[in-house]
């Protein structure tokens, strides 16, 4: 009677083992993202063909995360740099607009190579792939929140990008929330 008991305990626990290792089901990966903020926290996200991309590892060593706002010969330019490396996969998310006076709640369309661009690059064992923004696969950065005194700077971004044999990347539900 006892080897009866201890095999229906044994049961019992091995149903309720496997019952609890049944597999959760997949988030959406917008919930790895950071919030969007505005308070210069230093943070970058965006879903990149619908997978999380966030600042990770070293960038080709330098900062995970590098922005600029900077006048050079009478031009104000905003640069936004994004870098995930995990292993020998290095991956680079990239914005540059020129021109720009920031404000808040100022669109500006990606659309361009030299003046308003947005980028993607992959590189895997020194085979480097580059995503670009042109005149037909387009973007755009927000900016929400500017504060020249507090050197923050807010805003959310899209774009779609191809490669030279016309691949093409969407970059979407980007956000970012930096002191410059």
């Amino acid at each position: 009677m006892k080897s009866l008991k201890n095999i229906l305990v044994l049961m019992c626990s091995l149903l309720l083992l496997s019952a609890s290792c049944k597999k959760e089901k997949s988030k959406n990966p917008i919930d790895d993202l950071p919030p969007a903020t505005q308070t210069g926290a230093n943070t970058f996200g965006c879903l990149v063909n619908g997978k999380a991309f966030l600042p990770k590892g070293s960038g080709l060593g330098g900062p995970i995360l590098l922005t600029q706002y900077v006048y050079d010969n009478g031009i104000y330019t905003l640069y936004i740099s994004a870098f995930n490396k995990i292993n020998n996969n290095h991956k680079t998310i990239s914005i540059e607009i020129k021109n720009i006076v920031l404000s808040n709640n100022t669109i500006n369309i990606l659309n361009n190579d030299s003046i308003k661009r947005g980028e993607y690059y992959t590189i895997n064992s020194s085979l480097i792939d580059s995503y670009k923004t042109n005149s037909t696969n387009t973007g755009k950065l927000i900016v929400t929140y500017w504060d020249y005194n507090k050197g923050i700077i807010s805003g959310t971004f899209s774009f779609d990008a191809v490669n030279a044999t016309g691949e093409k990347v969407e970059i979407r539900e980007g956000r970012f929330d930096v002191k410059l």
